[in-house]
């Protein structure tokens, strides 16, 4: 089964380059380290337009520029070739993003105060809920994650020879689980931060609020390790040349872009008073209904297609082979 032709478009654009999920890992790391690099400027010379993208919103903490760094140090250099140098940077640094991350976590959950909040910059805009410098539990968390992911991605483990419509449970697989779970917990800030809803962006009135400008650049890393070990893991089954890698390539996007901006719209015309909101919520319901008809449908189309591609393909092979036994005047065989 052939890729898909927006896939095989996309992959001719990198030809000269090496596997394009290689490509989008570099990309991604290369602009997760510029985040940090570029947050860690305006913390040193005080320019707010680099540490919070919206104005008067919340701004990106150092420590967390620094582990945007050493995760995309990490990530880059596990796109590279595999030398023992490498290795060890690439797990030395995603070895001190879980640690950065679970020692935050320990000062929010036994209210130690261990001295690295502040220790590369003061932080002038801390408010009285919240430890200035600190960065939000979520963050932290993601960081835990990220780091735990990015180390068992570098282990050097054989690549299994099973199936393409086989899953094996290795460091990979667990790994890929680990950055999607942050990516999700990135991906709600952004939802939230649409949405004003301040409770997921902020766990709790005593923590720190993850920034927006965090929260994309988590999606983006966690992108990144997701494409990093694509043909491996679970991710194996989005890019398999199997019918289902191909369905999944197409539905995904639909899937995580038609539900959020259609309930981005519904929203918006409730705060407007347009409707009200059990009328707010039977129109989400039927709107999902109605997607997920859609894509069934879709989905039914292309099994057809395939189905139909797979039965003339085995016509055309028998044919020959009927009329070879008519000229001999023996009966054909039943394949």
């Amino acid at each position: 089964m052939q890729r898909s032709r927006p896939f095989t478009r996309l992959k001719s654009w990198f030809a000269p380059l090496d596997r394009l999920d290689l490509q989008v890992a570099r990309i991604a790391s290369g602009v997760v380290m510029l985040a940090g690099c570029l947050v860690l400027i305006g913390w040193t010379l005080n320019l707010a337009v680099l540490t919070s993208v919206i104005p008067g919103a919340a701004a990106t903490k150092a420590n967390t520029a620094v582990c945007f760094l050493l995760a995309g140090i990490s990530l880059s250099f596990q796109t590279g070739k595999r030398t023992r140098l490498a290795t060890q940077i690439a797990n030395g640094c995603a070895i001190a993003v879980s640690t950065i991350g679970f020692l935050t976590l320990s000062e929010y959950l036994f209210g130690w105060h261990l001295g690295i909040d502040e220790l590369l910059v003061r932080d002038p805009v801390a408010t009285i809920e919240s430890e200035p410098g600190r960065m939000g539990i979520n963050s932290e968390i993601d960081f835990s994650l990220v780091g735990i992911a990015l180390w068992l991605a570098n282990r050097q483990e054989p690549q299994p020879s099973q199936p393409q419509h086989r899953v094996k449970l290795d460091s990979i697989a667990i790994s890929q689980s680990l950055a999607t779970v942050a990516g999700f917990v990135a991906l709600q800030a952004v939802v939230s931060y649409a949405y004003n809803v301040r409770v997921f962006y902020q766990l709790s009135m005593f923590t720190t609020e993850m920034a927006f400008q965090t929260a994309i650049v988590f999606v983006v890393l966690c992108g990144g390790m997701l494409a990093l070990s694509s043909d491996r893991g679970f991710m194996r089954s989005l890019t398999s040349d199997l019918v289902g890698g191909d369905v999944a390539r197409r539905f995904v996007p639909i899937a995580i872009v038609v539900p959020l901006v259609l309930g981005w719209l519904i929203l918006r015309g409730h705060q407007a008073n347009y409707y009200d909101t059990n009328f707010a919520f039977s129109l989400m319901s039927i709107s999902l209904v109605a997607i997920l008809l859609g894509l069934i449908g879709l989905n039914a189309g292309i099994l057809n297609r395939v189905d139909d591609d797979r039965i003339r393909s085995s016509d055309r092979i028998r044919l020959p082979t009927v009329g070879y036994a008519n000229e001999r005047g023996t009966a054909p065989t039943c394949p």
